[in-house]
């Protein structure tokens, strides 16, 4: 810029004898003006540049003291990030308890009215077995030549009044009745007729002391079926509400191998490094370690 101002004035000089002396001390002036312009510009620029540098300077000093800030507090920062992880990793055990169960839920809602279909039809079988072995234990009672209570005179096999009322009455159906029913049956492997028994024990009395082994055979039931799926359900019933039960370290040990045999390696392992971790000298740990140590 300051070169473009002088080229007309130099010019000018250059052509000074065909310029009046008037105009010639008038162009002087106005090139004394043009340098003190551009001398106050050069100096404003310098304070410019300085200004910069102490806010560079500044901005520095800002940011070192930011630095020892973080380095203070870094330790209370790592405090709440282990909190936060703990968190964290209960909040993924129940994530992998719900992934794991949530499979299930569609199979266990369609059991749901298959179950009340086979529920009259499962009773009404009850009551014809326990019909049959009334009438086996009346034969055998005859054949051996027990007094049934019958009246002097009347003929054998002849019934009054009141053993048919009392014959026409069911038996009470009881919870210890339909366990011992269903335990039966998974002795037998009739592992279907067994969790339905379960079932039907459950729903009939929810409140009976027996209620989480029921919970926990039915998921062994589901377990030899192969049903890993509604196994991993049903365990979770007990532990989700019955955490105080002998049952607890069991449904943790089964739940974690059916969240396996679903290929949900990572739930699994959760499942199994918990019961691990509460319960260090019982079988079912020492069975979890063994599992673990084979993967």
């Amino acid at each position: 810029m300051k070169h473009y101002l002088l080229v007309p004035v130099i010019f000018l000089f250059a052509a000074g004898c065909a310029v009046p002396p008037e105009q010639q001390n008038r162009l002087q002036n106005q090139v004394f003006s043009v340098k003190q312009v551009q001398k106050k510009q050069d100096q404003t620029l310098r304070e410019t540049q300085k200004r910069l540098a102490e806010l560079e300077k500044k901005l520095q000093e800002m940011d070192r003291e930011s630095t020892r800030t973080v380095s203070q507090k870094s330790e209370s920062v790592r405090s709440r990030q282990a909190d936060i992880s703990s968190r964290l990793e209960s909040m993924r055990i129940k994530l992998a308890t719900l992934a794991g169960t949530q499979e299930g839920l569609q199979r266990s809602l369609e059991d749901v009215s298959q179950t009340k279909q086979k529920h009259s039809e499962q009773l009404s079988a009850i009551e014809q077995r326990l019909t049959g072995l009334e009438q086996d234990l009346q034969q055998v009672i005859s054949q051996m030549g027990i007094e049934t209570g019958q009246k002097a005179g009347e003929s054998e096999g002849k019934t009054t009044s009141a053993d048919r009322e009392e014959a026409d009455q069911p038996e009470e159906i009881t919870p210890d009745f339909l366990y011992e029913k269903a335990l039966q049956a998974f002795n037998n492997r009739e592992y279907k007729e067994a969790r339905n028994l379960w079932a039907d024990m459950i729903q009939s009395f929810p409140e009976h002391e027996l209620v989480p082994n029921a919970y926990f055979w039915q998921g062994e039931a589901y377990y030899q079926l192969q049903d890993f799926a509604n196994a991993a359900l049903k365990y979770n019933e007990v532990i989700e509400n019955y955490d105080e039960h002998n049952k607890y370290p069991a449904a943790l040990l089964k739940q974690g191998l059916s969240y396996y045999a679903l290929n949900k390696n990572r739930a699994g392992r959760l499942r199994l490094e918990q019961l691990i971790q509460e319960f260090p000298d019982r079988a079912e740990a020492k069975r979890a370690r063994i599992f673990l140590d084979n993967r």
